[in-house]
């Protein structure tokens, strides 16, 4: 099987977090960004990983990326003048 780029993995991360997650706060750039980190922490666990086993462990590591998301966004927000 042909394993997914990074940029796979954060699209059917985008389609997930748009249809399972609550993000209707977040802009699409932003969800992007989160499609971006997961995809990220999935190579970092799983290395190379197939259609396959991305949709087996898409909602494992979810919690952790939202997590820092929020806390890079507070610590971005706070650094604004």
């Amino acid at each position: 099987m042909k394993t997914l780029t990074q940029a796979q993995i954060a699209k059917v991360t985008f389609d997930h977090c748009r249809a399972h997650e609550n993000v209707a706060d977040l802009s699409d750039k932003q969800v992007w960004v989160i499609g971006y980190m997961y995809a990220g922490w999935v190579t970092d666990h799983y290395g190379a990983v197939t259609n396959h086993k991305l949709l087996e462990v898409m909602p494992e590591g979810m919690a952790e990326v939202m997590e820092r998301f929020d806390l890079d966004r507070e610590a971005w927000l706070a650094s604004r003048p």
